[in-house]
C-alpha cells in the first residue's frame, strides 16, 4: 500500500501524463506506434523554485538526499506526480533526466512543503481576551 512508502520522488504532471499516453498508445498499437510520442528524460526542474547548475549537474538519484524548494502552490495530481522509490528507480533507468526530488510520504500525500508549518491550536494556558475599549466602527452608533 502506498502508507508505507514513506518517501517518493516527485515527477512532472505533464511528463507523468505524456508517459500514460506513450503506454496506452503502444498497448493499442501492439507495440509498434506510428505516432510513438517517447516522453523524454524526466525533466523535474519545472517543479523547483530555484535551478542552479549544481541542481541541473546532478544525476537521478543524487539530490534527492538533500531538501530542495518546490515553486509555490504546486498540487499533487495536479502539477506533481508522487512516484513510490521503486517506480522512480525503473522510470529513471528507462527515460533519465532529473534532478531527482525526494519527500515524505504518508497517509496517501506526499509532504511537498516540508518546511512550511501549518497552523495549529497551541497547547497549554488559554490567553485572556483583552476587553475592547471602544467598539469597533462597524458596531458604533
Amino acid at each position: 500500500p502506498p502508507d508505507k512508502w514513506r518517501v517518493c520522488y516527485l515527477i512532472p504532471h505533464k511528463w507523468w501524463r505524456q508517459f500514460q499516453l506513450h503506454v496506452n498508445m503502444k498497448e493499442v498499437n501492439f507495440g509498434e506506434g506510428e505516432n510513438d510520442d517517447a516522453p523524454g528524460p524526466i525533466n523535474t526542474n519545472s517543479l523547483l523554485a530555484h535551478s542552479n547548475a549544481s541542481q541541473q549537474k546532478a544525476s537521478g538519484r543524487g539530490i534527492g538526499q538533500q531538501l530542495v524548494e518546490l515553486k509555490p502552490g504546486l498540487h499533487e495530481g495536479k502539477n506533481v506526480f508522487a512516484a513510490p522509490p521503486k517506480l522512480w528507480a525503473l522510470l529513471h533507468d528507462w527515460y533519465g533526466g532529473g534532478p531527482a526530488i525526494l519527500r515524505q510520504f504518508s497517509n496517501g500525500r506526499a509532504n511537498l512543503y516540508p518546511n512550511q508549518h501549518k497552523c495549529s491550536a497551541q497547547v497549554g494556558q488559554p490567553r485572556k481576551r483583552r476587553r475592547a475599549l471602544t467598539p469597533p466602527p462597524s458596531l458604533s452608533k
